[in-house]
């Protein structure tokens, strides 16, 4: 704020008026209803008691169990004349009566502030720029408004008449502005019974989200839930070392929670990532792991997603110290015992910690895999694909296709090999299908952004023991796994599920047997059936909404018990 304004603000006492009567008639007792949990009138006197400029508040209103509610929350209150509580009174009048009240009580104010207590998602933030711009003398009276431009009508005795002079896309439009009633900022001088406004006004502009006037049912409904919105922080990382599967699901995470707001933390990764998560419109930070409490603190965030694998103790504790939930995937860290929520959806003990929720019901799928129906059983194998993760650290992708080129070929079967952005044998694959004479029956692709779709008509699948098994899995796929290293051999589901054929780790995994099992599956169709019928489908493809309920269920839990109150703020 500018030095002009800090002096104008030595001179100017701004007082806040919160008109609330009792007898609304769109949703009965409305302003001390329970909204979230709060009665409604505490939302704008939560804010206005954060808000330094305002200098003191006044509720006023005709009813005393409203005037008794809002005086233990340690605010001025004004009992209005039953003559101004009716429908057809302005709130012009009531604005006017209370400050003369004020004024006749406790002393002249330059500048009234008329809040709506039907508009609590009104923010601090918002409420102190709008007094800033106030301060800054320029100005007599500021409404608070919201960008309303579209293709608008009036009706004019039966007619319907047009607001605009050309159908336009909403873009090109003159841009319209609608007065949300969220507050009123004026100078005294300016009221009286029927005005509150000065010969030079401002229209201030507040967040969509936060405009929002409630007056009916569904107004309270659409209010509650933006009230609940959740401030995300996501902790990934991708790598050639981890590969692309901690990000991919993060990154469905993020999907999931559309309408909340999530930002991401990337740590040790490359900067193929960054890029990625701007094509999808999120925004990021490459950080070390031990300045991701510093990014907590600065930016307010309430929940905290780790996706970085095993979390040290000391870690966890420091993000935990900032009054933050905290969730984390597929932890085997000292770090996982202070979480309030650790999903393993790949490992599983006979004990497990009674903050793990382990299993393949809490699979974390790209939203495509529940758009797609499941394939069809073939009794012919006629399809196949072969995909071991963005990095394949083992080259299995080669080493499967070499061991069935023969097959591939003798049977005319049709082989799709998807591999990942960080796969370092793409020449070497390349240059081996076509002096294999493979060509006519191999296709690669790299970068694939919807597996859903490559798999549709798959009879046959080979991977890791990674993501890819329950993506395949989801699409009734039976699958050949191969284990990439000691922490893979730990994926339960690979190893027990009778619709995956598990080889064992890729360093005791022989050629021969990756083909004499192929062989096998091929011409036992009832085998094959038997692996088709076993697995789950349905429970791996409602893996993302298991989690995020989970999540939204332990943390307005968590709130509850163990957050701050919320009479607190007073």
């Amino acid at each position: 704020m500018c030095i002009l304004s800090n002096l104008y603000r030595l001179v100017m006492k701004i007082l806040a008026i919160v008109p609330a009567r009792g007898n609304s008639k769109g949703i009965r007792r409305k302003n001390l209803r329970l909204f979230n949990g709060r009665p409604l009138v505490s939302y704008v006197l939560s804010t206005l008691k954060r808000v330094s400029y305002v200098d003191d508040i006044v509720v006023t209103s005709e009813d005393d169990e409203i005037l008794n509610y809002c005086l233990s929350l340690g605010v001025k209150v004004h009992k209005r004349p039953t003559v101004l509580s009716s429908d057809e009174i302005t709130l012009d009048s009531v604005v006017y009566e209370a400050y003369n009240w004020y004024k006749n009580t406790f002393g002249e104010v330059e500048c009234v502030l008329t809040v709506q207590v039907t508009s609590p998602l009104i923010s601090e933030k918002t409420v102190r720029s709008a007094i800033e711009k106030f301060l800054e003398g320029d100005v007599d009276t500021i409404i608070s408004v919201v960008d309303n431009t579209h293709l608008s009508w009036r009706k004019i005795g039966e007619e319907y008449i047009p607001e605009f002079t050309e159908r336009l896309n909403r873009q090109y439009l003159g841009k319209r502005l609608r007065e949300t009633g969220a507050f009123l900022i004026t100078k005294s001088s300016f009221i009286s019974s029927k005005n509150r406004i000065g010969n030079k006004l401002y229209l201030f502009e507040v967040p969509a989200e936060e405009s929002l006037d409630i007056d009916k049912s569904t107004d309270w409904l659409i209010g509650e839930t933006l009230a609940n919105r959740l401030k995300i922080l996501i902790v990934t990382f991708g790598n050639g070392s981890v590969g692309t599967g901690h990000f991919s699901r993060t990154l469905s995470l993020a999907d999931a929670f559309l309408g909340h707001d999530v930002e991401f933390a990337l740590v040790n990764s490359d900067d193929l990532f960054g890029e990625l998560l701007q094509s999808y419109g999120y925004s990021y930070r490459k950080v070390k792991l031990d300045e991701v409490k510093s990014l907590i603190r600065n930016g307010n965030f309430n929940l905290v997603i780790n996706d970085v694998l095993d979390t040290e103790r000391e870690y966890i504790e420091s993000i935990k110290e900032l009054g933050v939930f905290v969730v984390n995937f597929e932890d085997l860290g000292d770090g996982s015992k202070l979480a309030d929520i650790v999903f393993n959806d790949m490992y599983g003990s006979f004990e497990i910690p009674a903050n793990y929720i382990v299993g393949y019901k809490y699979a974390v799928l790209n939203e495509n895999f529940l758009l797609q129906p499941p394939n069809r059983f073939s009794e012919i194998v006629s399809s196949v694909l072969i995909s071991f993760g963005g990095v394949d650290q083992n080259n299995l992708t080669f080493k499967t296709l070499y061991s069935i080129k023969d097959l591939i070929k003798q049977r005319r079967i049709s082989v799709k090999i998807i591999v990942g952005p960080l796969y370092s044998h793409f020449e070497e694959l390349e240059d081996f299908i076509r002096t294999s004479d493979l060509s006519p029956y191999v296709s690669v692709l790299r970068n694939v952004k919807n597996m859903a779709s490559e798999m549709i008509g798959v009879d046959l699948g080979f991977t890791s023991n990674g993501r890819t098994v329950y993506e395949l899995s989801s699409m009734k796929i039976p699958v050949i796994s191969i284990a990439q290293n000691d922490r893979e051999t730990l994926h339960l589901f690979a190893r027990t599920n009778p619709g995956v054929k598990y080889l064992g780790i890729a360093c005791t995994v022989s050629e021969a047997l990756i083909k004499e099992t192929f062989v096998y599956l091929l011409d036992n169709i009832a085998q094959r059936k038997l692996m088709y019928d076993s697995l789950p489908y349905k429970e791996i493809k409602d893996g993302l909404l298991n989690v995020k309920e989970e999540v939204i269920v332990n943390y307005r839990r968590w709130q509850r018990s163990d957050y701050k109150t919320w009479e607190e703020d007073y």
